[in-house]
């Protein structure tokens, strides 16, 4: 599942944008997940790379998963015509942070020199 979401995240921004997707911390497991929860995230981390990534810049996706924890790492350079005086309501990522919550994980985004960087953990329960 979360190899056909990098694969769909980078259907979606190729176009734009030079994509790298690093899934070699990724080993199988199972474990209960809502589809619908997982999709929203992806989407919403394709929604904030289309309208304040830099298309000249890479735009990196690294997907981690330990026991009963996976890790979502996005980053991305912040366009250089991103103002802050753009409005933004900030609603993708208080959705990933719902998410992250309901799976008593975490939502972490880093804004610095220049990079935007946006880390979800959510812990599952593993199915033996």
């Amino acid at each position: 599942l979360l190899e056909q979401l990098a694969f769909e995240w980078v259907e979606v921004l190729e176009d734009r944008f030079v994509c790298h997707v690093d899934l070699s911390n990724c080993h199988d497991f199972s474990g209960y997940l809502d589809v619908f929860s997982l999709r929203r995230i992806f989407d919403n981390l394709i929604s904030n790379v289309e309208k304040y990534g830099e298309e000249a810049s890479p735009v990196e996706l690294l997907i981690s998963c330990q026991t009963g924890t996976i890790i979502i790492v996005q980053k991305n350079a912040i366009a250089e015509h991103f103002s802050d005086d753009i409005e933004s309501h900030k609603i993708g990522l208080e959705n990933m942070k719902k998410i992250a919550a309901d799976y008593q994980g975490e939502l972490s985004v880093s804004d610095e020199a220049g990079e935007f960087i946006t880390a979800i953990t959510l812990n599952i329960q593993e199915v033996l």
